[in-house]
């Protein structure tokens, strides 16, 4: 490159100046040096504009990686907070919410003034206090459990909060449950302890009433009361078996059985009590030699409650089937038929649970009794029932006699 000052020698020859042209000369040629002076800047600012523009292309870059990097960890930090699995809420410092994930939204959905409410609670209590509500549904309702504290890492001017909110409905329904079988445990401790301290006065009243029966004059005045008392003796031993059967884990002892025989003791006993419901028992052994393995006194048990039921659900003048029948070669068959009230059909499931009684007159652990101690024999009970027609309760138990 060719700078003016070449150029400058190559037009004009040597030669003595005048003192105007040599004040001429000195300016031009400052001129020059300006020039010069003011290229060799524009050059260095070139390379100076050259070199910022690179270091911000770099730090666009790193600007961009470090908003691609915020991003990232936002996403992350949002999934993290949608996928726990209690409601998480921010409050501004006025208490109003300013965040929250999908399962707040789902627990405090509703009003915004029960929502409010309980924002306003959760500032007004101490921090890391817990508090419950109760939230009504369409499906009945919800409980929630709602516990603040103070945001960390903000400024002290600025009074914002985190609030979890956890919905509880199953551990209360829990703890209800843990406390309905506490209380139900106790009942039951209670129970089998009074039934032990009434069984044996009982046995004696029982046998004294039988005593006083022989010595009164048949079909007298007397012996009719004498009858109702038996009548009520039996009923009551009868529940108290129950309780102590239900609540204890004594299990069956299997001997030899005649069925038909033990049916027919166990009809003696019943007799009192059908006469006071004035109902008839009419036995129609079919098979009268079938033998079991069978625990007589549980048996009897099983024997006497489905005939109490059946007294219960059947109007005076009626009349309750015992039969015994033989199913095939190795299963023996005793049906108890009454011509009762019936059982309706949503309740047919219902009826060998503990505690149901369709009477109300008794605490409703006759059938459930029935039911286990039949299995014990590795026998199976089962039910058919038709509303105003009467029902027939059926026990099938495997046989280790011949039957006749």
């Amino acid at each position: 490159m060719h700078t003016i000052a070449q150029f400058d020698s190559n037009l004009f020859s040597p030669q003595v100046l005048q003192p105007a042209e040599g004040v001429l000369s000195e300016a031009f040629s400052s001129f020059i040096s300006a020039a010069n002076t003011l290229e060799r800047s524009y050059s260095d600012l070139q390379e100076e504009v050259g070199r910022l523009r690179l270091e911000l292309q770099e730090s666009n870059c790193d600007l961009e990686r470090s908003l691609r990097e915020n991003a990232r960890m936002s996403n992350w930090l949002s999934g993290i907070v949608e996928s726990l699995p209690c409601g998480v809420i921010v409050l501004d410092e006025a208490g109003a919410p300013k965040l929250r994930n999908q399962e707040a939204m789902r627990l405090t959905a509703g009003t915004d003034a029960r929502s409010m409410r309980i924002f306003s609670d959760a500032l007004r209590n101490a921090a890391d206090r817990e508090q419950e509500y109760e939230i009504p549904n369409a499906k009945g309702g919800y409980a929630i459990s709602v516990r603040r504290a103070p945001l960390a890492g903000g400024s002290t001017l600025q009074k914002e909060s985190v609030i979890i909110v956890r919905e509880i409905t199953e551990q209360k329904r829990l703890e209800k449950e843990r406390e309905k079988n506490r209380k139900m445990q106790a009942l039951a401790e209670i129970s089998a302890m009074l039934a032990h301290e009434i069984r044996n006065p009982l046995a004696s009243m029982e046998l004294f009433a039988s005593l006083l029966g022989d010595s009164l004059p048949h079909q007298s005045e007397e012996s009719e009361w004498l009858q109702q008392i038996q009548a009520g003796l039996r009923l009551l031993s009868a529940t108290v078996n129950n309780v102590l059967q239900f609540y204890s884990e004594v299990r069956v002892q299997l001997f030899p059985v005649q069925l038909s025989d033990l049916i027919k003791t166990t009809i003696s006993l019943l007799n009192p009590i059908a006469r006071q419901h004035q109902v008839e028992i009419v036995f129609e052994p079919e098979v009268t030699h079938g033998t079991i393995d069978g625990d007589s006194h549980k048996l009897q048990q099983v024997f006497f409650n489905l005939a109490v039921n059946a007294f219960r659900a059947t109007a005076p003048g009626r009349k309750l089937t015992i039969a015994v029948n033989q199913r095939d070669a190795g299963t023996l068959a005793v049906e108890f038929r009454d011509q009762g009230c019936g059982i309706a059909e949503e309740e047919i499931n219902r009826i060998f649970q503990p505690g149901y009684s369709g009477s109300n007159k008794g605490p409703g652990l006759g059938l459930a009794v029935c039911k286990r101690i039949v299995e014990q024999h590795g026998g199976r009970l089962s039910v058919l029932s038709a509303r105003g027609v009467g029902s027939t309760f059926t026990l099938e138990f495997p046989v280790i006699g011949d039957m006749e």
